[in-house]
């Protein structure tokens, strides 16, 4: 039992470190979409080609997000866990309690758009598309 604790420890440790490593990436996918936009600014080529790298970036930010909550499915269920001395759950389980629980495609599609319209991965790529619309119609 103890050694179940100590190892479900572990794996939320790593898991969390993960799940940390997973908003780096995200915050870094969204500082290449401004870079892009700068970038397109000094050299004044704004276009439907920066456009469609925006949405690109964020439906890759989208599905980025929905792995990052599997890990955190993962580590909610972990804590649980460790307060809770009659709890079943093993450790190192990760994989297997995933594709347990694993959704169908079109459930998939459905949760990369919900994880879109999340206002931490919306607010930037919404602000870059109003940028890009008021460069090139009201400019």
């Amino acid at each position: 039992m103890a050694e179940n604790k100590s190892a479900m420890h572990t794996e939320w440790q790593l898991l969390q470190n993960q799940c940390d490593s997973y908003e780096k990436h995200a915050l870094l996918i969204k500082l290449v979409c401004i870079f892009m936009l700068f970038i397109a600014f000094v050299f004044n080529e704004i276009s439907m080609y920066l456009v469609l790298f925006i949405l690109l970036m964020w439906g890759q930010e989208s599905i980025w997000k929905t792995y990052q909550s599997r890990i955190e499915q993962r580590i909610i269920t972990l804590e649980q866990a460790i307060v809770d001395p009659t709890s079943s759950t093993q450790a190192y389980q990760y994989q297997r309690e995933f594709l347990a629980n694993r959704p169908s495609q079109l459930t998939l599609i459905k949760t990369y758009l919900q994880q879109s319209i999340r206002p931490t991965v919306a607010y930037t790529y919404l602000g870059l598309l109003l940028i890009v619309f008021i460069r090139c119609y009201l400019w």
